[in-house]
């Protein structure tokens, strides 16, 4: 037998027996909700920046990970608001940032910001991503354990990527140098949201946000989604257990950043949430 056969049936068994509850989680009833969270993610930072926004031939992406051995698993504290401000309509917020840097003796000659590294040069690199995500949600239907809403919304991303070292003239002479490129990105999105509640103790939950366009000086696609399954300790205090995954991946073409940009963030998230 499987391990995720073993986990479905395990949920099974717990959840089970309190299906026909006759009362169901308060985060259904609640008009307020704030979660705390610490997410364990494995993440994926690759970029390219071109130094300005005329593009003659893009340059390779550079992987922080593995180029530059920038940490590639941090761990995020992550903050979540949720405001049902009338029968159908919840205004939602949540919110992370995470800046990692890292250093190596390059393997492999990269270009950033019109600004070469050869093989063997000394670089330092850092990264961050601040990442807001405001979302309207509606009720579309639902019932004593079942609600099923549809959401649009924005994330409002600042992304920053900077490598130090010495580069590389045309000459051959080296020099140190600074490499820094910046964008501030406000992505739409539209997307959906599930709840489940069997018991007054038990809340299981999937929400999941997509768009892809090409709006501003953005062109590409955003995910962001998650899972979540939470046990009411208390009459107003939960703790929850789930998984959440957000990528990006599309061309900046700003001022301060003219390149490429995949980014993943996901793994397991531990939350203790309060609702009222």
């Amino acid at each position: 037998m499987s391990t995720i056969t073993r986990f479905g049936l395990l949920i099974c068994c717990l959840v089970g027996p309190l299906a026909h509850a006759d009362e169901r989680h308060p985060a259904f009833e609640s008009k307020f909700a704030v979660s705390l969270g610490g997410l364990s993610a494995n993440r994926n930072f690759k970029a390219s920046a071109e130094g300005s926004v005329m593009i003659v031939q893009p340059t390779p992406l550079v992987d922080f990970a593995s180029d530059l051995k920038v940490d590639d698993s941090p761990e995020l504290f992550v903050i979540e608001m949720q405001w049902q401000f009338s029968e159908k309509w919840n205004l939602g917020l949540q919110h992370f940032n995470a800046t990692r840097s890292g250093s190596n003796t390059l393997g492999k000659t990269i270009e950033w910001a019109d600004v070469i590294y050869e093989v063997g040069a000394e670089v330092n690199a850092v990264n961050g991503i601040d990442m807001t995500r405001i979302v309207f949600t509606r009720k579309l239907w639902q019932n004593k354990v079942h609600d099923f809403r549809v959401s649009v919304g924005l994330h409002r991303l600042e992304v920053v990527a900077r490598i130090s070292g010495e580069a590389t003239l045309g000459d051959g002479s080296t020099f140190f140098t600074r490499s820094r490129a910046s964008a501030s990105v406000p992505i739409p999105n539209v997307g959906g949201v599930y709840r489940y509640s069997p018991s007054d103790k038990w809340l299981f939950g999937a929400r999941a946000d997509w768009f892809s366009a090409s709006v501003g000086n953005y062109s590409g696609g955003i995910w962001n989604a998650a899972t979540t399954v939470n046990y009411r300790v208390a009459d107003h205090i939960g703790i929850g257990l789930g998984y959440q995954f957000f990528q990006i991946d599309g061309a900046l073409t700003e001022e301060r950043w003219s390149g490429d940009l995949k980014i993943r963030f996901n793994g397991p998230i531990l939350q203790i949430a309060g609702f009222w």
